[in-house]
């Protein structure tokens, strides 16, 4: 189309001002750049087959096929053709040739969604196949909403839709003066054909959803990637006009090889190729022997099965999970042009740091330098090493490159957290949506998988598995403790399992008798006197410590770990104890577990659950208050993991209370109190323990209440409530009570002393600073408030005082007063700050 058949006097009609090349862009010229970019953005992500199949997949005739693309492209061309709405051009762009306007609204997201709805309701109408008519009337609402929302967010279609009547007379009554401007467009004015409209495509959707189970999805997928699209193209279209520089590099992985050499020079690699040269298969010589039959077997069924989009890779504790996943994904790009991105995705911080660190081992120079670690710990660059950069070089620092890479995910390997993941699946919001169409012909891995809320196991397992086909994703899905949750759908042949015979590695003496559990103080202290216990337990860890080992242990509540390292200081004041949990900040976490790697004598470390995954150490005897299996085995996990001591030993003991941490965990009726689940943890058959979970899930997705699965497709789904299914795939559960605190005191870090109070006012100055550009702004920010996770707690108690505030954010003056000193080492003491009581016990 040419936007110049609808607008009279086109060149008079701005949509942006004050760039830096032009002092005002039209709406021609911005709604020309849009599609530029969208086009840009499906050409570097192989997007057109993807497209084409939705397409295809509703529609029975190539004509009414071709009037689908023409409408798709078009959401995005005439997206901002509102823009051409005379109070819009007075009232946002100043536009002095429109200085007489009437006092009404300047919106123009509906104006365009109605005037799109106007253009192609009557090409529909000229259609003679009827169902692909009623097909085509749910694109053309679909994209009428997501041009409405495209600065804002996509809340609720259904909404939307019953709403369309009285907004189409609101724009009826608001927008006389768009008319004046418009030409070649059939204006549509009466309420039945909208209100007729509704009503068939509600019907239409309902139709689809009874030929196809689930079917519903690809009608969620469409309009998420459509958004992604749209609000992606308009931004850089946008960033260009407002800078003047271009978007080129999507980062993408446009050579393979680049990367796959790399990771094939590593040792590791020649080590596992020489090992295949004469293969074992099972009855191996080393633990080295197993990894590498692993990695080999994991490749081989691949391959086997490349037209499939969802793997399963079950593999033990310490069997090289990490390589061989790269080496997976670096496969499936090889065999598929079409894919060009890797995600690997983690449910804690310190796996993206621990795997950042493997990565750089695999890749080298420049290759290493294109992989991007997304979170909220870590600058979006390194504002020291720029600076000197720039001093060497005469450079500047371009901050709205910077800020536009992380916002659109311009790498081609990306490090990021399952809740960032899972935003962009799910989220509503324009940003959230940008790197949708980045996730599209990717490798995604899912790395400890039984961390997500197991709750919605079900519908995650649904959702990844549309996804996978539609946007051709290719997810990898590993774990020691693999809960299979293709069996919670329809589809479970859709998952494939790149272990076949899991006991040749789970039953080998490496991974399986590596660490043997005790359960002898869940039996023998199972009636006694809690504080009596934990003398006793005191006096057992010091007998270990004693035999010159390194000891670990583990509570399930802060409160008790703090308490229990506090009787060990007091009972035994020569020992070497230390004590990590969630109050730890990164950089005592990191000079902690550097000491215990680095020093070989003996230890004692009392830990909560943050220990169990993404802490590289080596311990030699573990203690550990039960939880859920999975736990049991992670922490396992930190125990020989060298496979070089002999009779190496996890104590598991029952002091706490799992359930007021799991309480909607299916998982916790399934402990170590039972006996079948203790033969499991020693055999390993973790298998048989997620069979058992499984079908509890899949009997409370049937249940008369909020978990039931047809309640929430036919309510949400169907009814395309984004908000609501947004919030019901969400992992974290936001907490009532909370508060975050800023402790004010002083932290020893590799460069010296990081002070809080500067830090707390370099952060106020920067967010009260109104001269900086928002990009530098935010990329400033990232750097600062890094710092500031180092100074944060989240708290329940509501009445303390603080002497300054940044919005929700309380800063205290006396910090260390609420700590308590060790050896020269602070640790928060809750009870110190928030009395006997504490809702933030755990973790």
């Amino acid at each position: 189309m040419n936007i110049r058949d609808f607008i009279k006097d086109a060149d008079n009609f701005y949509a942006h001002k004050d760039g830096k090349v032009k002092e005002v862009e039209t709406v021609e010229e911005h709604s020309n750049l849009a599609l530029e970019y969208a086009k840009k953005i499906i050409f570097n992500k192989n997007l057109e087959p993807l497209i084409h199949n939705i397409g295809k997949s509703f529609l029975e005739e190539e004509n009414s096929f071709l009037l689908w693309e023409e409408m798709f492209y078009n959401t995005i061309y005439l997206h901002d053709l509102g823009k051409v709405n005379i109070n819009f051009q007075a009232d946002k762009m100043k536009n002095k040739l429109f200085k007489n306007y009437q006092n009404r609204s300047s919106h123009h997201s509906f104006a365009s969604a109605k005037l799109y709805f106007d253009i192609y309701f009557k090409k529909i109408k000229e259609l003679e196949n009827k169902d692909d008519k009623k097909s085509l009337r749910i694109f053309l609402c679909l994209n009428m909403f997501v041009i409405s929302k495209h600065h804002g967010y996509i809340d609720c279609y259904s909404k939307f839709i019953s709403d369309l009547e009285i907004a189409s007379k609101d724009f009826l009554n608001n927008y006389e003066a768009l008319y004046s401007a418009i030409q070649n467009i059939e204006l549509i004015q009466k309420e039945n054909i909208l209100k007729n409209t509704r009503e068939k495509t509600s019907d239409k959707r309902k139709e689809l959803e009874n030929k196809e189970e689930w079917g519903c999805i690809d009608l969620y997928i469409y309009t998420k990637l459509l958004f992604s699209l749209l609000v992606s193209s308009d931004f850089y279209s946008t960033s260009d006009y407002m800078s003047g520089s271009p978007v080129n590099d999507f980062g993408i992985i446009d050579d393979i090889n680049e990367f796959y050499s790399n990771f094939k020079n590593t040792s590791t690699y020649n080590h596992i190729q020489d090992y295949s040269k004469n293969r074992k298969n099972k009855d191996f010589n080393n633990i080295n022997e197993a990894r590498s039959e692993l990695f080999l077997e994991t490749e081989e069924n691949l391959l086997k099965n490349l037209d499939k989009n969802l793997f399963y890779l079950e593999a033990p504790t310490g069997s090289g999970k990490t390589n061989t996943a790269i080496n997976l994904s670096l496969k499936l790009i090889e065999k598929d042009n079409n894919l060009n991105k890797i995600f690997y995705i983690f449910p804690f911080n310190t796996l993206v740091e621990q795997t950042r660190q493997t990565l750089e081992e695999c890749f080298s120079g420049e290759t290493y330098s294109k992989i991007g670690v997304i979170n909220s710990l870590t600058p979006l660059y390194n504002e020291t090493n720029e600076e000197n950069e720039i001093r060497i070089n005469n450079k500047t620092v371009d901050f709205k490159k910077i800020l536009l890479d992380r916002q659109f995910i311009h790498y081609p390997i990306v490090l990021t957290t399952h809740v960032n993941l899972f935003n962009w699946l799910f989220g509503i919001g324009r940003e959230d949506n940008f790197a949708l169409a980045q996730l599209a012909n990717s490798v995604i891995v899912l790395d400890e998988i039984q961390s997500y809320k197991n709750s919605i196991w079900k519908e995650i397992a649904i959702f990844l598995n549309k996804y996978a086909k539609i946007l051709n994703i290719k997810i990898l899905i590993m774990s020691a403790t693999l809960p299979e949750i293709g069996d919670l759908t329809i589809n479970s042949n859709d998952f494939i399992k790149l272990i076949q015979a899991r006991n040749k590695y789970f039953q080998c003496e490496y991974f399986k008798n590596r660490v043997i559990p005790d359960f002898s103080l869940i039996d023998e202290f199972k009636n006694s006197d809690k504080n009596e216990f934990l003398k006793i337990l005191c006096d057992k860890c010091v007998e270990e410590y004693k035999n010159n080992k390194k000891v670990l242990i583990e509570f399930i509540m802060k409160k008790t770990s703090l308490e229990f390292f506090k009787l060990l200081k007091e009972k035994y004041p020569e020992t070497h104890v230390n004590l990590l949990n969630g109050d730890d900040n990164l950089i005592d976490r990191k000079n902690i577990i550097n000491e215990i790697k680095q020093n070989d004598l003996p230890v004692i470390l009392v830990a909560t659950q943050i220990i169990e995954a993404g802490v590289d150490i080596d311990m030699d005897t573990g203690f550990k208050d039960i939880s859920i299996l999975d736990s049991e085995e992670q922490f396992m996990g930190r125990i020989n993991r060298s496979c070089k001591k002999d009779n190496c030993k996890v104590y598991f003991f029952n002091y706490n209370n799992e359930k007021a941490i799991y309480k909607d965990d299916k998982r916790i009726e399934y402990n170590l109190l039972k006996e079948d689940i203790r033969e499991i943890l020693k055999n390993k058959n973790f298998n048989i323990y997620y069979s058992k979970v499984i079908e509890s899930l899949e009997s409370q997705s049937f249940e008369n209440n909020n978990n039931n699965i047809a309640k929430f497709k036919e309510e949400e789904i169907v009814n395309l409530k984004f908000s609501k299914i947004q919030k019901k795939l969400r992992l974290i559960d936001p907490k009532e009570h909370e508060y975050t605190i800023f402790i004010n005191r002083e932290i020893k870090t590799d460069n010296g002393i990081l002070s809080g109070e500067k830090v707390w006012e370099d952060y106020k100055n920067l967010l009260e600073n109104k001269l900086l550009e928002y990009s530098e702004k935010r990329v400033k920010l990232s750097k600062i408030i890094a710092d500031v996770n180092y100074f944060t707690y989240k708290v329940s108690k509501n009445n303390f005082t603080h002497n300054d505030n940044i919005g929700d954010i309380f800063y205290i003056e006396n910090g260390e007063e609420y700590f308590i000193k060790f050896d020269g080492v602070l640790k928060f003491d809750r009870e110190k700050f928030e009395g006997k009581e504490s809702l933030f016990e755990f973790i």
